[in-house]
């Protein structure tokens, strides 16, 4: 998450170089107790910065399917050029997608509430659990929204060794969007992440866990991961 002061020196930077910004807010409305979430489009006005902020209900109350979202403009000439191309293109939501959309940000407000307060329940329970197993794994929580990041470093040279001598197991070729770790928890944890390497060098060590799920899903999912691991020469 942001914070003010980093998104005030975003803003100043848009500002000198007479740059709009388009500002994925979608992840917003799930921000942990302890971050503020501050929309980008709050801080513009005196700037002369243009800033297009894209949010939508999709994430924080599992309506994905609905294909709705929103696009909050900072000013009328950019709400009219968006309008225009829209219509242009035909683009608009069905009436069904309107009012899932209507009845999550009016009534939902309670059940939003309920949702993060899970969310940090399931982070505290997975820090708990690699804490306790002797894994070496650590487990990074996210300072908003359903994905955190385990380290894996205590592991790494042990997967890259085993994969050396198994190269079937772990051939590219057989998912050519994955990585080494996550081949190795694909086969041998039966739990799909995305591998670090997606993000850039110097992540490779990593995978990404997606926790939006019961807790009985995660403690299951946990004890795969474990029991992958200590099943590593």
């Amino acid at each position: 998450v942001f914070t003010l002061e980093e998104l005030t020196q975003l803003v100043a930077i848009a500002a000198t170089f007479k740059t709009m910004i388009i500002s994925d807010e979608i992840h917003g409305d799930l921000t942990y107790a302890h971050n503020t979430h501050t929309p980008l489009g709050t801080l513009v006005e005196e700037s002369g910065v243009e800033c297009a902020t894209c949010v939508a209900p999709s994430k924080t109350f599992n309506i994905a399917g609905q294909h709705f979202s929103a696009v909050i403009c900072s000013s009328g000439t950019m709400y009219r050029k968006l309008t225009q191309r829209m219509e242009t293109l035909r683009i608009s939501p069905d009436i069904l997608a309107t009012v899932a959309a209507s009845a999550a940000y009016s009534g939902g407000y309670g059940w939003l509430m309920d949702l993060n307060h899970y969310l940090s329940s399931q982070v505290n329970m997975i820090i708990n659990h690699f804490n306790e197993s002797n894994s070496g794994l650590l487990f990074v929580p996210p300072e908003a929204s359903f994905i955190g990041l385990i380290d894996c470093s205590a592991i790494y040279e042990r997967v890259a060794e085993e994969a050396k001598s198994n190269t079937d197991l772990y051939n590219p070729k057989l998912s050519p969007q994955g990585g080494l770790l996550s081949r190795f928890f694909g086969q041998k944890a039966a739990i799909a992440m995305n591998d670090g390497s997606w993000f850039g060098q110097g992540w490779e060590r990593f995978v990404r866990f997606n926790f939006a799920t019961s807790q009985g899903r995660v403690e299951a999912a946990l004890k795969a991961i474990t029991a992958a691991v200590a099943e590593l020469n």
